[in-house]
C-alpha cells in the first residue's frame, strides 16, 4: 500500500478496556481521504492503482468508498470495500468499471479465476467497450475460499483466440463470470462467414 493523505480525523470515546467497542461501549474512528494510492489487496490479484478514496476505520471494521481508480487499465467508478469486523477477516468489494474488453479479459486472466476458466479463455484477446460490475468476497484468513461474480455488459466487442487464430466477430450482451464458471445471458455474436460458404 502506498499513497498520500492530506488530512484526517481521529475519535476515541469510551473505556480502553472495551476497545474496539464491538458491543457499542464507545466509539473509535479514524477517517481520511487518500489520493494516488496503489493498493495490493490480495496475493494473485491485480493491484488497484491511482486510487482516490475516503477511508474510515470505525470500531472493529473498515470502510472505503472509492471515488476513482484504475484496475488493469479499466476505469473504476464509484465502488466500495469493507471489513465489517477484522476478527472475521472478510473483505467485501462491490464496484463498477468501464474500459476496453482487452483490459477486462486481462484482469480475469491475471486473477485466481484464470485456472478455473480454462485454456481457451486464457488465450482470448479483444477490443471494444465494456462495463463490468464486480462483487468479491475475500476471506483474508482463507483466501482460497474467495467468491467472485463479474458481470460484464459488452457492446460490439471483437474477441479473438490467438492460439487458434479464431475471431468471433462482434459480441454483445451480458456475460457473468463466477469463481468456477463462465455463463452468458442474452449474448449476441455476429460471426463472419468465410468466402464460398452459406
Amino acid at each position: 500500500m502506498a499513497g498520500r493523505a492530506s488530512s484526517g480525523e481521529f475519535v476515541f470515546d469510551g473505556p480502553t478496556w472495551s476497545f474496539p467497542f464491538r458491543n457499542g461501549e464507545g466509539e473509535f474512528r479514524i477517517s481520511f481521504p487518500v489520493a494516488g494510492m496503489r493498493l495490493h489487496y490480495a496475493d494473485g490479484w491485480p493491484d488497484i492503482e491511482n486510487l482516490a478514496a475516503d477511508i474510515e476505520f470505525r470500531n472493529a471494521g473498515l470502510t472505503g468508498v472509492v471515488r476513482s481508480a484504475t484496475l488493469n487499465g479499466l476505469k473504476v467508478e464509484t465502488s466500495s470495500a469493507q471489513f465489517v469486523d477484522f476478527r472475521t477477516g472478510e473483505l467485501t468489494i462491490n464496484g463498477r468499471a468501464t474500459g476496453d474488453v482487452g483490459d477486462a479479459l486481462g484482469y480475469l486472466q491475471k486473477s485466481p479465476l484464470a485456472e478455473n476458466l480454462g485454456n481457451l479463455f486464457a488465450d482470448l484477446r479483444g477490443k471494444g467497450p465494456v462495463a463490468a460490475k464486480v462483487d468479491i468476497l475475500l476471506p483474508v484468513k482463507d483466501i482460497q475460499e474467495h467468491k467472485v461474480l463479474v458481470t460484464a455488459e459488452v457492446n460490439q466487442a471483437s474477441p479473438v483466440a490467438r492460439r487458434y487464430a479464431t475471431r468471433t466477430g462482434r459480441v454483445a450482451g451480458r456475460h457473468p463470470v463466477q469463481r468456477q464458471a463462465a455463463e452468458c445471458y442474452r449474448p449476441h455474436c455476429d460471426i463472419p462467414r468465410r468466402a464460398g460458404t452459406h
